[in-house]
C-alpha cells in the first residue's frame, strides 16, 4: 500500500472512531411501550376482558354465536346483546322478550338515532339526539346537584359531582353515580356520551346520566328486568378498566345475588386477509402500493401528441427467404434446410445436364469431377450428404452454391450473390 493510501485509511478509521464515540455519548438505549392494538381473540371479541373478569369473580359466562341458541336460554340468567345483533329476526326478538317476561335480565346496547333497532322499538325505548349546553362539563366541587335525569321518577339516583381533576378527559370525565339498590357505595363511572334514552310510555326504574340526557336506564318487564345503554363502551376491552366500570357491570349482572349466568350474544368476527394485512403489515402494504403506483406511472402511455404511424415497408422476396432460413436454423431444423438446398442444387444440375438424375451414382460422381471441377470427396458429400452438424451443413451448402453459380453462367459468377448459410451466426 502506498503512503497516500495508508494515510487515507488511517483518516477513515479515526473518523469512524470519532463518530462512534459521539453517538455513544449523545444517545442512550431506552425502553418505550408502544400500543400495537388488539390481536388474536381480543381483536375478535370486544368483551373478552369483561368476560374473563366476571369468570374470575365467580360469575359463569357463556357465549351464544347463533340465533338458535337464543331459544334455549335457561330462566333467570342475564343476556347481553350488543349493537351487532342486526341479524336477529322478528321471531328471535319475540323469543328474547318472552324470556325476559319469565324472569330473565336483558342488557341491551341501543343503536344510534337514525339506525334501525327493532329490539329497542319493541321494548318501547326512544333514542333522541341531545345538543350539549354551552356550560356542559362545568362542575362545582363539593356541591350535590339537585336535578335528576330527564324522565327519572321522584327519588331516582341523582348524579354527584366528580372531584377536581378526576376523569379521563375533559370531554368525557368520570362522574360519581349512586345506584338505587346500592346507595351506600357510590360508583365513579365513565359513561359514554350519546343519545338520550327514555321510554315511550311510563318512567324507568332508574336512570344514569345528567340533566341533558339519560345514558343508561332500567325498567321491569313482566317478572324480568331490562337495562338499556346507549353504548357498551364502558364494558369493552378498552373501557372496562376505567374508574368503576367493572363494578357497574358486576352490579348489573349480580343484582339479585351471585350465581346468575351471563350469556353474551355476538356474531363471531370473520377476519379477512385484508384486515390482517392492515393490522400486521401496514408498512409492507403501503410500500407495495407505492411500488405498484410507480410501475403503473412508468408503463402507462405518456400524454402528448400522437405520432403518425410509419409507412409500411415492403420486403423483398429474398428477405422473406432469408428470414425463413434463419428461423429454421435457430430452431435446429438443419435437416429441413439441407434437404431443400440439395433438392434445389440437383434440380439445377438436371436443368443443365438433362438426364443427370437417371444416371448411376458413380456416373454422377464422374460428371461432377469432370465438368464441375469437384474433388471425389466433394462429389460424394454433395450426392450422399454426411451429418447434420453445423460444420457439415455449411460445407454442403458451399458445394450447392458452386453448382448454382456454374448453372448461372459467367454473369452469375461475376455478379453479387445473397448471403449464404455459411455467414449465419
Amino acid at each position: 500500500m502506498s503512503r497516500q493510501g495508508l494515510v487515507a485509511t488511517l483518516l477513515l478509521v479515526l473518523a469512524a472512531a470519532a463518530g462512534t464515540g459521539w453517538f455513544l455519548v449523545e444517545f442512550e438505549q431506552a425502553e418505550e411501550t408502544v400500543v400495537t392494538g388488539y390481536r388474536g381473540e381480543a381483536l375478535a371479541n370486544p368483551l373478552l376482558a369483561a368476560e374473563r373478569w366476571l369468570r374470575a369473580i365467580g360469575t359463569p359466562v357463556s357465549e351464544l354465536e347463533s340465533l338458535a341458541a337464543l331459544e334455549g336460554l335457561p330462566p333467570g340468567g342475564v343476556l347481553m346483546l350488543a349493537v351487532s345483533r342486526r341479524t336477529m329476526t322478528p321471531d328471535s326478538i319475540e323469543t328474547v322478550l318472552d324470556w325476559v317476561d319469565r324472569g330473565g335480565t336483558l342488557v341491551v346496547e341501543a343503536a344510534a338515532p337514525g339506525i334501525e333497532d327493532p329490539l329497542a322499538d319493541a321494548l318501547g325505548v326512544l333514542r333522541e339526539r341531545v345538543r350539549a349546553a354551552p356550560d356542559a362539563g362545568k362542575k362545582v366541587p363539593g356541591k350535590a346537584r339537585k336535578d335528576s335525569p330527564p324522565g327519572a321518577p321522584a327519588g331516582a339516583p341523582a348524579e354527584l359531582p366528580a372531584e377536581a381533576g378526576e376523569g379521563r378527559t375533559a370531554a368525557n370525565p368520570a362522574r360519581t353515580y349512586v345506584l338505587p339498590w346500592r346507595t351506600e357505595v357510590p360508583l365513579r363511572l365513565v359513561l359514554p356520551p350519546g343519545p338520550s334514552l327514555r321510554l315511550r310510555s311510563g318512567q324507568p326504574e332508574f336512570a344514569l346520566g345528567d340533566k341533558d340526557r339519560a345514558v343508561l336506564i332500567g325498567f321491569d318487564r313482566g317478572t324480568g328486568r331490562v337495562i338499556v345503554c346507549n353504548g357498551f363502551r364502558p364494558f369493552r376491552n378498552r373501557g372496562i378498566g376505567e374508574a368503576d366500570n367493572a363494578l357497574l357491570l358486576r352490579e348489573l349482572v349480580q343484582r339479585d345475588g351471585v350465581g346468575r349466568t351471563l350469556h353474551v350474544f355476538r356474531i363471531p368476527l370473520r377476519l379477512s386477509p385484508w384486515s390482517w394485512l392492515g393490522s400486521h403489515a401496514t408498512w409492507a402494504v403501503a410500500a407495495a402500493a407505492l411500488l405498484a403506483a410507480a410501475w403503473l406511472w412508468r408503463t402507462l402511455v405518456r400524454s402528448g401528441p400522437i405520432l403518425p404511424d410509419p409507412a409500411p415497408a415492403r420486403r423483398r422476396w429474398a428477405d422473406h427467404l432469408e428470414a425463413s432460413g434463419r428461423f429454421l436454423w435457430r430452431r435446429n431444423q438443419r435437416p429441413v434446410l439441407l434437404a431443400r438446398a440439395r433438392a434445389a442444387a440437383l434440380g439445377a444440375l438436371e436443368r443443365q445436364r438433362p438426364g443427370f438424375g437417371r444416371l448411376a451414382d458413380e456416373a454422377r460422381r464422374q460428371l461432377l469431377v469432370r465438368e464441375f471441377g469437384f474433388s471425389p470427396s466433394a462429389a460424394a458429400l454433395l450426392l450422399d450428404g454426411h451429418g447434420i452438424s453445423a460444420p457439415a451443413v455449411v460445407a454442403q451448402t458451399r458445394l450447392f452454391r458452386r453448382i448454382h453459380l456454374r448453372a448461372a453462367g459467367p454473369a452469375g459468377a461475376a455478379g453479387s450473390t445473397p448471403p449464404t448459410l455459411s455467414e449465419m451466426p
